[in-house]
């Protein structure tokens, strides 16, 4: 969950509708933010303040009527607000209806990424990624190896906090596949941490292991992972799930 804190200077971003909301100055007499946002969201100058935040102003028939463009709506009606907030002296009152604002556009922001279609490269191809967790390098490789050949982008580490790392700083894949029985940060331990973040709340996670998940006291569905299958796999049924699963609702589904 984002939390705004009372430091200046510091910058949230919403990159799935474009907006960037930068605290320059918040103390008990003023209030000042930066402003980045869509050419749709027409922003005089990235410092307002509270006294130029009116350079909001939208032209709303120039957005158009799909679901995005109903989210960058709710967007705007929440940037608006930041502008009845700059103009409260009360710096704990501004600062709650921020922290508002903002877990409001996070919420939109990963709505959006939900809506939004699946990427695709020059050609019009689907792009796919994978993450794979193994301690047991050749076993990663071997399964990375044949996901590429089916046309994924696929990225390897060996163990869970590496997992957790590597989806902080790169764009998030469509699964991961994920080795239950690591030594060190192992498959439940990953589970746990992926689930409590909501940033990752349609995430899948495709659990692989000999052992079943009762074993690991880890549950099958939204709160643990969505798949589970049991060593040794078939490579190809592998790759039907994830195709079949990306874009669609979780299901539990033991293999």
């Amino acid at each position: 969950m984002l939390v705004l804190s009372r430091n200046s200077s510091e910058s949230i971003e919403f990159s799935n509708l474009g907006i960037t909301i930068k605290v320059l100055q918040l103390s008990k007499s003023k209030v000042r933010l930066g402003i980045d946002a869509p050419p749709e969201v027409h922003v005089r100058r990235k410092e307002l303040p509270p006294s130029e935040f009116s350079g909001l102003a939208v032209n709303r028939d120039k957005l158009g009527l799909s679901p995005i463009s109903d989210h960058l709506h709710r967007a705007i009606q929440s940037l608006e607000q930041v502008q009845k907030a700059a103009e409260i002296t009360d710096s704990g009152h501004v600062l709650a209806l921020l922290t508002r604002i903002i877990r409001d556009l996070d919420a939109l922001d990963r709505q959006v990424k939900q809506w939004s279609p699946p990427e695709q490269d020059a050609s019009g191809a689907v792009i796919r990624r994978a993450l794979v967790v193994d301690d047991n390098v050749n076993e990663a490789r071997l399964l990375a190896s044949f996901l590429s050949l089916k046309q994924f982008e696929v990225a390897t580490v060996n163990n869970g906090a590496d997992a957790i790392r590597y989806l902080a700083q790169n764009t998030m894949p469509d699964v991961i596949l994920l080795d239950m029985n690591m030594p060190k940060f192992n498959g439940g331990w990953t589970v746990r941490e992926i689930r409590r973040n909501a940033k990752y709340e349609h995430l899948k996670v495709f659990a692989v292991s000999g052992i079943h998940p009762t074993e690991y006291g880890v549950e099958l569905g939204p709160q643990g992972c969505d798949r589970w299958f049991q060593k040794p796999i078939n490579p190809s049924n592998l790759v039907e799930e994830i195709i079949e699963g990306s874009g669609c609702h979780r299901e539990s589904v033991l293999n």
